[in-house]
C-alpha cells in the first residue's frame, strides 16, 4: 500500500542551505570564493600600509626628537666653551 508523506515546507535556513547547494555545483561558490580572496588581499593590503605609515610617522618622529636633543647639546656645549675661552682669556690677561 502507498502512503504519501506530509512534507514540511522549507524554512529560510533550508532554502538557504538548498541555494548554497545548488550554487556551489554551479561553481558560483568558487568564483565568489575568488572575490573573497581579493577583497582579503586588498584589506591585507591596505592594513600593511598602514601599518606602514604608522612607522613611517614614528620614526620620522624618534629623529626629529634626536635632531632636536643634539641641537639642546650643540647649544649647551657651546657654551661651555664660550667659559672656557672667557677663562682662559682672564687667566692670560692676568698673566701678562
Amino acid at each position: 500500500m502507498l502512503r504519501f508523506v506530509r512534507l514540511p515546507l522549507l524554512t529560510a535556513e533550508r532554502q538557504r542551505g538548498l541555494s548554497l547547494a545548488v550554487r556551489a555545483m554551479s561553481g558560483e561558490i568558487k568564483d565568489e570564493g575568488g572575490k573573497l580572496a581579493k577583497k582579503a588581499a586588498a584589506d591585507e593590503s591596505q592594513y600593511i600600509r598602514q601599518i606602514e605609515r604608522e612607522q613611517w610617522k614614528a620614526l620620522k618622529k624618534h629623529h626629529t626628537e634626536e635632531i632636536e636633543e643634539h641641537k639642546r647639546d650643540i647649544k649647551r656645549l657651546q657654551q661651555r666653551i664660550k667659559e672656557h675661552e672667557d677663562r682662559l682669556e682672564k687667566i692670560t690677561h692676568d698673566h701678562d
